[in-house]
C-alpha cells in the first residue's frame, strides 16, 4: 500500500511549530478546539463530546508536536500531558483535578518507571483497564512489541520521525480513535488500589490467576 503524501505546513506555521516545540507545558491540561477547516479531515454529523488523551511523553518537542498534528487533523480534544509514570498515574487515579482520560498515549522509554510498567498498572486496575492504551513508541524491538500486546495494549504505533509523518499517523489515530470508535465510560476510581502499589482487584486477579 502506498503512503499518502501531506501537504506541507506553510511556512510560518511550521516556524511555529519547530520553533515553540520546548515550550510544552508538562503535567498540565491543554484543552485544544480543532474546527476541522484546516484540511477538511472532520466529519460533519451529531456533535460528540470531545474525548480527554492523557499522553505519557518525556520529550516536550515530541509532545507538542503530536499535539500540533492532532489539531491539524481537525478533530477537537482535550489533553493532560505527564511526563513520567507518576504524574499519569496521579491523573488516572482521580487524585488530582484533571479529568480521567478516554484514551492514553503512551511512550515507553520513561524517566522512572517504564512504559510497560504503567501499561501494566493501567491493565491490572479494574477502574482503568478498560482505557485503550495507545504505545507511541521509537522502539522497534520485537520484545518491546510482544511485551506490549502482553499488557494488553490496544495497539502499538511506531513513533513518527519528521513533521509529515507524524502529522500522518496522528490523523490516522484522530480518524480511528476519535470518529469510529465508541469509548467505555469511565469507572470510579479506586485510589486505594493505586496507592497500596496493587491493583484494586488485586484479590480477584488471584482468584482467577489460582
Amino acid at each position: 500500500m502506498t503512503r499518502g503524501t501531506r501537504k506541507p505546513l506553510p511556512g510560518d506555521a511550521l516556524a511555529r511549530v519547530t520553533g515553540l516545540a520546548n515550550e510544552t507545558p508538562e503535567g498540565e491540561q491543554s484543552p485544544v478546539a480543532a474546527t476541522g477547516e484546516s484540511n477538511g479531515s472532520a466529519r460533519s454529523g451529531a456533535a460528540r463530546t470531545p474525548p480527554h488523551l492523557l499522553l505519557v511523553e518525556d520529550n516536550p518537542g515530541d509532545a507538542f508536536l503530536l499535539q500540533q498534528a492532532l489539531k491539524e487533523a481537525g478533530f477537537p480534544y482535550t489533553m493532560t500531558v505527564a511526563s513520567d509514570g507518576d504524574q499519569a498515574l496521579r491523573s488516572l487515579s482521580g487524585a488530582t483535578d484533571r479529568k480521567i482520560p478516554d484514551l492514553v498515549l503512551l511512550d515507553l522509554n520513561l524517566p522512572g518507571k517504564s512504559g510497560h510498567e504503567i501499561l501494566r498498572e493501567i491493565k491490572q486496575n479494574s477502574s482503568t483497564r478498560r482505557i485503550p492504551v495507545i504505545v507511541l513508541s521509537s522502539s522497534e524491538a520485537e520484545s518491546d512489541l510482544a511485551l506490549a500486546y502482553d499488557l494488553h495494549a490496544n495497539c502499538y504505533v511506531h513513533k513518527p520521525i519528521g513533521l509529515n509523518e507524524m502529522f500522518r499517523v496522528a490523523e490516522q489515530i484522530a480518524l480511528f480513535w476519535f470518529n469510529a470508535v465508541s469509548l467505555p465510560r469511565h469507572r470510579e476510581p479506586s485510589l486505594e488500589g493505586w496507592r497500596s502499589g496493587q491493583p484494586a482487584d488485586a484479590t480477584e486477579l488471584a482468584t482467577k490467576q489460582g
